[in-house]
C-alpha cells in the first residue's frame, strides 16, 4: 500500500471534523458580514476601519477548516500587515482597547467601542483558540517575516517555561496599571512595535524593538511567546477552547515539529507528538508538513466528549 492510500485509510479510520464545528465557524463568519449592514447611524466609532477589524476576527476562523485554506494565510498576513499595521498604524489595537477600558472603567467615559472589540476578540479566542496571533496580528507578522529557521534554535525547556510567564505578567500590567495607577504601561513602555507602525518612540522603545527583532531572527515570534499581553490572554483562552489542532494516527516522524515556529509541538519517541494548545497559533504549517494527514483543526470527537448512548 502506498503512502497516499495509507493516509486515506488513516483519515477514514479517525473520522472527519464534527459538523457542529463547521456550522459554528460559518455562523461566526456570517456575523461578521452582518456587521456591515447594521442600521447604526451617528455612532462615531462605527467606521469602516473598525468594521474591517471586527470582520477579520469573525470571518477568518472559517478558513481554519478549509483544507486548502491554509494556503491563503500568506495573503491574509500581507493584507493585515499593510492595512492594520502600516495604513492604520496598528489600530485598532486590542492592547490599547483593554488599557482604555481599564482606565475608564469607573468614570463617565464611554467604553462601548473598546468593549465590543475586546469581547469579539475574547469570544473568538474561546471558540477558535489563538488564530488572531497566527492570522491577523501585525506584530506577530513582523516577527514571522524576520525569523530565519536555518538559524533558529529551541530554547531549553526549563528556561522556556520561565520566560513564558512574562506574557502573563505583561497581561496583568496591561490591566492593573491603568486601573490602579492611571498609567498606560503598554503604550509607554511595553509596545516596541509602535516604533515601526507609528514611526515614533523613545530611545528605550527603539532599543527594545531592536532586541525583540534580533531575538526573533533566532526564536520564532519571541515577543509573542514571552512578552505579549494579548498572547497571554489568548493562551489562557486556548486552554478552554473546543477547537484546536488535533492529531490522529501520528507516526512520530517529527516533520511537524520542525516547521512549528513557536515550538508548540514535541515529538515523543513511541508516543507520537504532543501539542501545547496554549502556544499553538493555528497557522496550520504542521498540517501542511504532515504527509500522513494526521493533523487538522477540529473540535472534540465523541471519544473525548463521552458517548451517551
Amino acid at each position: 500500500m502506498g503512502d497516499k492510500e495509507e493516509a486515506k485509510d488513516l483519515v477514514a479510520q479517525h473520522g472527519t471534523r464534527p459538523l457542529w464545528v463547521i456550522i459554528l465557524a460559518v455562523c461566526f463568519g456570517l456575523a461578521g458580514l452582518v456587521l456591515f449592514f447594521l442600521p447604526i447611524g451617528g455612532v462615531k466609532f462605527w467606521t469602516l476601519d473598525y468594521l474591517f477589524f471586527l470582520a477579520s476576527l469573525t470571518m477568518i476562523p472559517a478558513f481554519l477548516f478549509v483544507k486548502k485554506g491554509r494556503y491563503l494565510r500568506g495573503l491574509f498576513l500581507l493584507a493585515s500587515l499593510a492595512y492594520f499595521g502600516f495604513l492604520q498604524t496598528a489600530c485598532p489595537r486590542p492592547t490599547g482597547a483593554i488599557e482604555l477600558m481599564a482606565l475608564h472603567l469607573f468614570d463617565d467615559a464611554s467604553i462601548t467601542m473598546h468593549l465590543i472589540k475586546v469581547a469579539v476578540l475574547i469570544l473568538g479566542g474561546v471558540l477558535f483558540s489563538r488564530y488572531f496571533c497566527g492570522w491577523i496580528c501585525p506584530k506577530g507578522i513582523i516577527q514571522e517575516y524576520v525569523y530565519m529557521p536555518a538559524l533558529g534554535f529551541r530554547v531549553p525547556p526549563k528556561l522556556d517555561r520561565i520566560l513564558k510567564f512574562g506574557k502573563y505578567l505583561s497581561l496583568v500590567a496591561l490591566v492593573a496599571a491603568p486601573m490602579i495607577w492611571h498609567f498606560r504601561f503598554f503604550r509607554e513602555w511595553g509596545g516596541p512595535f509602535k516604533v515601526i507602525f507609528n514611526l515614533d518612540g523613545s530611545v528605550f522603545l527603539i532599543s527594545y524593538l531592536a532586541v525583540v527583532l534580533v531575538a526573533s531572527v533566532f526564536i520564532g515570534r519571541a515577543f509573542c511567546r514571552y512578552l505579549c499581553p494579548i498572547g497571554g490572554l489568548l493562551a489562557l483562552l486556548a486552554l478552554i477552547s473546543p477547537v484546536r489542532m488535533r492529531v490522529d494516527g501520528c507516526r512520530g516522524c517529527g516533520l511537524c515539529e520542525k516547521v512549528c515556529s513557536v515550538d508548540a509541538i514535541t515529538t515523543r519517541k513511541g508516543e507520537g507528538i504532543s501539542i501545547d494548545r496554549s502556544e499553538c497559533i493555528m497557522c496550520r504549517e504542521c498540517e501542511s508538513a504532515c504527509k500522513w494527514d494526521c493533523l487538522s483543526v477540529s473540535g472534540p470527537k465523541k471519544s473525548e466528549l463521552g458517548d451517551r448512548r
